[in-house]
């Protein structure tokens, strides 16, 4: 929210009055910061060149996505359980093509969780 005063005073010799302000309702995003959340989806490291770490916590699902939103490979053939799990990506699609450089999110969907985190490769 922002307030801007413009005085009339060309207009109106005592320039501009404030008078009974009320801002009934405070709207915003909270960050989640608790640590359950942060610890459960690593991807190191950030950027890479070659390969990089996916771990997480638990059971779930990892897909990876472009910067456009295209899903290019995931990793659901991969037992999970609880517990620390972990696969190494060489930054290729699902057919073994290797992707170009740029930004990719790492996604993990575990029951109502959803968690992504953005991996960089380098060229």
């Amino acid at each position: 929210m922002r307030f801007r005063f413009i005085s009339d005073q060309s207009v109106t010799a005592e320039g501009w009055y404030i008078d009974d302000i009320s801002v009934p309702l405070i709207v915003g995003i909270e960050e989640n910061n608790s640590d359950k959340a942060i610890r459960k989806l690593t991807v190191l490291p950030n950027p890479f060149k070659d390969r990089t770490l996916i771990q997480w916590i638990n059971g779930g699902n990892i897909k990876v996505y472009d910067a456009s939103g295209r899903l290019v490979r995931k990793f659901n053939n991969y037992k999970t359980s609880s517990g620390i799990n972990q696969v190494i990506w060489n930054g290729t699609d699902d057919n073994g093509k290797r992707l170009p450089g740029g930004v990719y999110f790492v996604k993990l969907t575990e029951a109502e969780t959803t968690i992504i985190e953005k991996s960089v490769m380098l060229e």
